[in-house]
């Protein structure tokens, strides 16, 4: 810097000239290091939003160089397209998510235990709410005692298609289907129609002894047995197993004859 000088002269008016530009210059660095700042900032988002999509669509700025207004303007508005891509427009209050793949539009994963949540959503008062865990949904909040209920829109069902363990008190108030096993360790209330796939299946005329046996995944229920001549009677009729029925039919000298049996089969265990 230099010495001011010591009369007012042409010399003072030309020290003052420099320190002015000398006050402009360090102005000016220190905007290019804050543009530098905002830029890593403005890259740091970016990181964050779009994970691997290609960086060529955004302007870079290297330090000590100007950013331009058009350019930053630029990149926001790129950030924002990919941003609403994931998550829907920024003027609505809810968030949407969509996928033009056929990969999950959303993936979350925790190191937690089995049971524990990886996802909880609560009402704005968090008394209620409903949980994701590893292995199951569960009821969440702070309320002491809370309802977890599936519901079908319109015709639809609320379908379960492997077994169905309930260890409590199933309520059902419509109808019921189930395609896999149904245990219930408790009670079971059904307001509406309970469908375990009953059906009666019929042989007829077969050799006697011969079991009736129940489609794959049903078990017998109960059963039935008749015979076709005159002073023909069933001897004996039981279940062989969880999944059959059998009888034997005897003429009036005690011989087997065929015989006609029916068993009632249905989806329990």
């Amino acid at each position: 810097m230099l010495n001011p000088p010591e009369t007012h002269s042409i010399e003072v008016m030309t020290y003052e000239l420099q320190q002015v530009k000398a006050r402009l210059a360090a102005l000016e660095q220190e905007k290019r290091v804050a543009r530098g700042w905002r830029s890593g900032l403005l890259v740091a988002m970016a990181v964050m939003l779009v994970g691997n999509l290609a960086w060529g669509q955004l302007m870079t700025f290297s330090p000590d160089a100007p950013a331009l207004a058009d350019e930053v303007n630029g990149n926001f508005t790129q950030l924002r397209t990919w941003l609403e891509n994931k998550v829907g427009p920024v003027t609505t209050p809810e968030v949407r998510m969509r996928t033009t793949t056929a990969n999950p539009v959303l993936v979350a994963t925790a190191n937690t235990a089995s049971g524990a949540a990886i996802a909880d959503f609560k009402n704005d008062n968090l008394t209620q709410g409903i949980g994701i865990a590893s292995d199951g949904l569960f009821a969440s909040g702070s309320a002491a005692n809370q309802n977890l209920t599936l519901s079908a829109r319109g015709s639809g069902q609320v379908r379960v298609n492997g077994n169905a363990s309930v260890t409590g008190t199933a309520s059902v108030t419509g109808n019921a289907a189930v395609g896999g096993n149904a245990s219930v360790g408790g009670n079971a209330s059904v307001a509406g129609t309970l469908d375990v796939g009953i059906e009666l299946v019929n042989c007829n005329n077969v050799t006697s002894g011969s079991p009736c046996v129940c489609p794959a995944g049903k078990r017998a229920l109960g059963g039935g047995a008749f015979c076709n001549g005159n002073n023909w009677h069933v001897n004996t009729a039981y279940f062989p197993n969880s999944t059959s029925f059998a009888a034997w039919c005897e003429d009036s000298s005690g011989t087997n004859q065929l015989v006609n049996v029916n068993v009632i089969c249905a989806r329990v265990l």
